[in-house]
């Protein structure tokens, strides 16, 4: 639902529902990179991370979270990027 949320254009509730999925769940890794993702798409790139390493920790071998650390390092690049420039 807080993805959905989230996507529909109502930011601050799809994210409120998705940390309030984590009272009922907290190790769920895909629920922490939905939520780096929203962080990511809403400019917080470090409050992105600290769900993404959570996720990372609970499940290493994840692909979902594989692939959200590579979107970070990417989003990351092309962000120092643009301060160069």
């Amino acid at each position: 639902m807080g993805w959905a949320l989230f996507h529909a254009g109502e930011k601050k509730e799809g994210i409120v529902a998705l940390q309030r999925s984590l009272f009922l769940d907290g190790e769920n890794e895909m629920t922490l990179c939905d939520l780096g993702v929203c962080f990511l798409q809403i400019g917080k790139v470090e409050k992105a991370r600290e769900f993404f390493e959570k996720a990372g920790e609970i499940d290493p071998n994840s692909p979902r979270v594989t692939q959200c650390l590579e979107i970070l390092a990417d989003f990351e690049k092309e962000d120092n990027r643009e301060k160069l420039i």
